[in-house]
């Protein structure tokens, strides 16, 4: 990810860090079963109206 470090045209700095899939499979473990099925219907009615 780059991110803008002013107005210049060459004010920008590169981030790096793990991918989200890399992010999730290290805390997938921890994250209660409630939230996870209230993320889950959230995104389900997400992309229903999407598609």
């Amino acid at each position: 990810m780059a991110i803008r470090t002013g107005r210049g045209r060459d004010d920008w700095r590169v981030l790096y860090g793990p991918s989200v899939g890399s992010a999730w499979k290290n805390v997938r473990r921890d994250v209660n079963q409630e939230a996870l099925e209230v993320v889950g219907a959230e995104f389900q009615t997400a992309f229903t109206r999407i598609f």
